[in-house]
């Protein structure tokens, strides 16, 4: 027989003596049926870190493909985590003809994420095809491991001999146990209504123009929903469902100048236009914010109102209902909602909310002199655009009173010309029996024209030159 013959039949020999794997399958809590598809748990129930454990009795199950004569280690290691409960020699069980003794010789507290067993398996001990070693365990651990959504905890076993023999498996095996989702998800959403909304400059910026109505707008919605109805509970033995003690809706950069909490709200019953305020025999109604400034609302919200906007059947409006008297700011940036819930690990959300701007161009000039002022002043009004529009006007006094609001200046600038406007023009628009005011004024003229320059010229003295004031005037309409 040649060198490659003889070599080949060794080959052979050794691969005909190879030690298949055998099956390794996780168990239910009664330690016989299979469990195909571990536990998803909602992973707001677990903080980020401490020594959470999970209540749920599990069982993993190792059967034989080959016989095995040996003394063998079988080590047990958790991926992430820990024992929740302190391993014993009792929890490793064999299903056997055999009276084969177990001990546990290393690890298995509840610090530990390994626990190795001796199953003293030589001689008249050994095991046969089809033995059942099962380990009954508990997994503790896990704050700070299931509070991170999609974190997966396996369970690996391994066999070593102690004692040469035969038939000890090689081949590593691994179940899944565990793992974390997400049990609830809120959705910050622009609004959908069809059409253009802005804030209607030609009528002074206090009201809307496409809105649900003049003064009423959504700015967006806020859904909180379940996105999978198989979480369970850290119990494992019932399904997860939305809970949550507190949460926190926070909009910025919003449009609420012209409004107040009781006009800022989440809308749970229609109509729209209207605040429905919970009643003494209901608390389901709308909920208003709890504070609210000219860009910033925030709403603090109990178990019971966060528990009606999830069970809400539709994605709830945010609502902004403006005063119709009071100027709506317009920002530069679209709203930005963050929604925090608190749970053992805070969840926290964000999203754009609709933008609403003005429709046409303002513009604020300062330092008008009254009648009586030595100088006098002259606003130069240019239409730049192709179209014939209206410009209005709000004049206001040194001490922030209105001596007229959203008073007409010009009914219809034409296209490509320019109007000017003196101090008489703007004291005929003075209420009956006022012609004057003291010190100077602000003028804030605006138009729904889209392209308008406003040149505000000072003269000091009969026939001395002019001096652009326009140079500090604010506003989109100033150049």
């Amino acid at each position: 027989m040649s060198k490659n013959q003889v070599l080949s039949a060794a080959i052979v020999a050794a691969l005909s003596t190879g030690v298949q794997a055998g099956e390794f399958k996780l168990l239910q809590n009664d330690g016989t049926t299979e469990m195909t598809t571990p536990f998803v748990y909602a992973y707001e129930q677990f903080p980020a870190s401490g020594t959470d454990t999970l209540d749920y009795q599990y069982y993993a199950e190792y059967t034989l493909a080959n016989a095995i004569s040996a003394d063998i280690y079988v080590t047990f290691t958790l991926s992430a985590g820990t024992w929740g409960s302190r391993l014993a020699s009792s929890d490793l069980t064999l299903t056997s003809s055999s009276s084969t003794p177990i001990s546990i010789v290393d690890q298995g507290q509840t610090d530990q994420s390994s626990a190795q067993f001796l199953v003293a398996s030589e001689g008249s001990n050994s095991l046969s095809t089809g033995d059942k070693l099962k380990l009954k365990f508990k997994v503790g651990g896990v704050a700070g491991v299931l509070s991170v959504a999609g974190t997966p905890i396996k369970l690996d076993v391994v066999f070593a001999t102690a004692s040469g023999g035969t038939g000890v498996p090689d081949e590593p095996k691994s179940v899944s146990v565990a793992s974390s989702g997400v049990g609830a998800e809120i959705d910050l959403k622009k609004d959908q209504t069809a059409g253009e909304v802005a804030i209607d400059v030609a009528r002074g910026g206090t009201v809307f123009l496409g809105g649900l109505d003049d003064t009423t707008v959504s700015l967006g919605t806020v859904n909180i929903s379940n996105p999978s109805n198989k979480l369970k509970n850290k119990d494992g033995a019932t399904d997860w469902g939305f809970s949550a003690s507190e949460g926190t809706l926070t909009i910025r950069d919003g449009i609420f100048a012209a409004s107040t909490p009781e006009t800022v709200y989440l809308d749970l019953v229609s109509p729209q236009t209207e605040y429905n305020a919970p009643t003494a025999t209901s608390s389901n109604g709308d909920i208003k914010a709890d504070s609210v400034d000219a860009t910033e609302a925030t709403w603090t919200l109990s178990s019971d109102e966060l528990n009606q906007i999830y069970t809400s059947t539709t994605a709830v409006p945010i609502i902004v209902k403006a005063n119709g008297t009071s100027i709506i700011n317009e920002e530069s940036n679209p709203p930005n909602a963050t929604f925090t819930i608190k749970y053992s690990t805070d969840a926290v959300y964000s999203g754009k909310l609709r933008h609403i701007e003005r429709n046409g161009m303002v513009c604020k000039l300062y330092n008008i002199p009254n009648p009586d002022a030595t100088d006098a002043v002259s606003i130069r009004i240019t239409n730049k655009t192709a179209l014939t529009g209206l410009v209005l006007g709000t004049l206001t006094a040194m001490d922030g009173t209105a001596l007229f609001t959203n008073t007409s200046l010009i009914e219809a600038l034409a296209p490509q010309s320019t109007v000017r406007l003196g101090v008489d023009d703007l004291v005929a628009k003075l209420a009956e029996g006022t012609t004057t005011w003291a010190g100077r004024a602000v003028l804030t003229v605006n138009s729904d024209l889209t392209d308008i320059e406003i040149l505000a010229l000072l003269r000091n003295k009969a026939g001395g030159p002019l001096m652009n004031m326009s140079l500090d005037a604010s506003g989109n309409a100033c150049d």
